[in-house]
């Protein structure tokens, strides 16, 4: 009994939470009524059905040169020709170490997720009803072995319902995505409830896309996902350091609120608190022009539509007074006697008539002059109102030849764009935010980030021509290799980080005189020597070119080069050494050899002396025995140097009395 008390109670409580959330939307819907209006006039504008649609007589014209497509169209190839990514910008010092492996990851996860082609194909929404939604969930999967992904997803503006007085998501008191999904997947997804679960027909024509009148289409659920901000209170009791419990109040849902039910059916699937700790709700406005404190953005479309309207109505003029002119009204009497249907536009032509009667055809009036001018009025006032001139389509101005003065009006008539895509930048840097909040919060164990390593990067020199044809694109590299970077919950996403986008801004037209004028630049030098600009901004330039490959080839050359210059430095420092080392021994070797020739001198002169003494010793007893200088002792004497002839008289000294002689 107390179960299906407490039944009774769940089933009252969904049926009152669900009224409000029905409520909530009846009055989105209400406040969003005339603006869902204008974007299905906006859209038909650009699918072409603005004319084609309208049911005209068969001899009306009824030709529509769309001019608000062609401008469109104009611009998303320039706003969208920079490759928009994220980098990470440190908040502390600690994460300065790790951002470029936060780069890496959301690098990885801009590819995974497909997110260039996803802004590309939304950007239609973005000019033509002025607003692109883009809803950031992290998605679970039985199948996922990581915990699940962050998985963005595209959301339709006509199936997003915001509090009427909202301005932007940030100050929103609720946001309703409404949409319709068949039984069977509700069924699928809450299995508890399929027994409840009982689709029926579309109620609401604008929350799904556009079909033939005729099909009907059935079982489908209205299906609203509430985000809301709650100020519920609870108490709770708190436990001071004495012991002591005090009672206090806190918000029940301080991140805000998640309801998903079916009001039709007044089922309540989920009902929970925010699951992200940011706390914001789950929806990016991409806005094409941002009008303060309005919700929604003001499209292309808006303020082209009249001059093409005005275009369409005159173009149709003119046919219609062509075609009349080429085939004016005859005039026949009754009486006339020519059959209904004789007369034709037929070349030669003849026409029999009763005697009498008149058959004769009106002269057509002329086109005025002001038709045509105001053909090209609106068609020149879509220019201006757009900013997308010919010069912005590629065509070169009547006159202008100079390449520096074509290039500075294409830079010119981006100013416009520019501003555009400066609010692109924005909201995806805002997204970049929230999506490295979701890694942080949801990635549970570390993640293997594979980063794409080029074969060449490591190809030796020997194979560089190898390399040299695939950058001219007569083969194809499809041999990479990859690196892997491991991102880790307490390491890298533990850290501080604010995102940033960058390479979208970097639009330029022309992108060949761009890329001579960095060739210039790469070749005039500055002070210091070096060139104005990096290898790395000229390519930037360069068509098809995968500028990673090429940096890494010329980083394998400069490593090359510095190893080849290190090995010679080192070779250098030991020729150095070896002759340092030679020149030592050679000296001592010099001076060995000077040592020992001076002891050989030494040697000899000893030698001599005593022989000579000896000598002059026996030359004097003989003197003595004979009384006179043989002339051998005489020449040996002159022979000898002053110290020598002054030691052997100083030892001798009746010899110099014989010499006085």
């Amino acid at each position: 009994m107390a179960k299906k008390k407490q039944s009774q109670i769940d089933f009252e409580e969904q049926k009152k939470l669900s009224s409000w959330c029905y409520q909530k939307f009846k009055d989105a819907m209400l406040a969003k009524q005339q603006t869902t209006e204008d974007w299905f006039k906006y859209l038909n504008a650009y699918n072409n059905d603005l004319y084609t649609n309208n049911s005209v007589p068969d001899y009306k014209s009824n030709y529509c040169n769309n001019l608000i497509y062609s401008t469109i169209e104009s611009m998303r190839p320039i706003v969208f020709d920079g490759n928009p990514k994220f980098e990470c910008v440190p908040a502390t010092a600690e994460a300065l170490q790790y951002s470029k492996d936060i780069d890496t990851a959301l690098d990885y996860e801009w590819h995974r997720t497909k997110m260039r082609e996803k802004l590309i194909s939304n950007s239609i929404y973005t000019f033509v009803l002025g607003t692109s939604v883009i809803m950031l969930p992290y998605v679970y999967s039985d199948n996922d072995e990581f915990d699940g992904n962050v998985c963005p997803v595209i959301v339709n503006p006509f199936n997003l319902y915001p509090d009427p007085l909202a301005t932007s998501v940030e100050d929103a008191e609720y946001i309703i995505y409404a949409t319709y999904e068949h039984e069977n997947k509700l069924k699928k997804r809450y299995p508890e409830y399929a027994d409840k679960i009982d689709g029926g027909d579309i109620k609401y024509e604008e929350l799904v896309n556009s079909r033939n009148e005729n099909a009907r289409i059935t079982n489908q659920i209205l299906l609203l996902e509430v985000w809301c901000r709650d100020y519920t209170t609870i108490e709770y009791e708190e436990v001071d350091k004495n012991g002591e419990k005090t009672k206090k109040k806190k918000f029940k849902y301080p991140k805000g609120r998640v309801i998903i039910c079916a009001p039709e059916l007044e089922l309540v699937f989920e009902d929970k608190e925010n699951p992200y700790e940011s706390g914001r709700f789950p929806f990016f406005i991409f806005k094409n022009t941002n009008v303060p404190f309005k919700f929604w953005g003001e499209g292309e479309v808006k303020y082209l539509l009249s001059p093409q309207q005005a275009v369409n109505d005159l173009s149709n003029q003119v046919i219609d007074n062509a075609k009349h002119t080429a085939n004016m009204q005859w005039i026949i009497d009754k009486n006339a006697g020519i059959p209904k249907g004789e007369l034709t536009n037929r070349p030669g032509l003849i026409i029999r008539k009763n005697p009498g009667a008149e058959v004769r055809r009106d002269s057509p009036p002329s086109m005025p002059m002001y038709v045509s001018e105001m053909i090209t009025r609106n068609e020149q006032a879509i220019e201006v109102i757009s900013g997308v001139h010919d010069i912005t389509r590629g065509q070169t101005p009547t006159g202008i030849e100079s390449a520096s003065a074509i290039q500075a009006l294409q830079e010119a008539a981006n100013q416009r764009i520019r501003l555009k895509i400066t609010l692109l930048e924005e909201t995806l840097s805002d997204m970049g935010n929230e999506w490295l909040s979701r890694m942080k919060q949801f990635w549970k164990s570390n993640r293997v980030i594979p980063v794409e390593k080029p074969k060449t990067a490591s190809m030796p020199v020997g194979e560089r021509n190898m390399f040299e044809m695939q950058m001219a694109g007569s083969i194809e590299d499809t041999e990479n290799t990859y690196d892997f970077v491991e991102i880790a919950k307490d390491k890298q996403l533990a850290q501080k980080y604010r995102v940033k986008v960058i390479g979208a801004n970097s639009i330029q037209i022309n992108k060949a005189s761009m890329l001579d004028l960095m060739i210039r630049l790469a070749q005039t030098p500055a002070e210091d020597g070096m060139p104005m600009v990096t290898r790395e901004c000229v390519l930037d330039y360069l068509p098809n070119v995968n500028k990673n490959i090429i940096m890494q080839y010329f980083s394998k050359l400069k490593e090359e080069q510095m190893q080849r210059e290190q090995a010679q430095m080192l070779n250098n420092e030991a020729m150095a050494q070896l002759q340092e080392v030679t020149a030592v021994v050679q000296e001592l070797q010099t001076k060995s050899q000077q040592k020992e020739q001076e002891e050989y001198e030494q040697q000899i002169k000893e030698q001599g002396y005593t022989e000579g003494m000896a000598y002059a010793q026996a030359i004097i007893q003989q003197q003595e025995q004979e009384g006179d200088l043989p002339p051998e002792l005489l020449q040996e004497l002159a022979a000898m140097s002053d110290e020598e002839l002054q030691e052997i008289i100083s030892r001798y000294p009746e010899l110099l009395d014989k010499l006085s002689q």
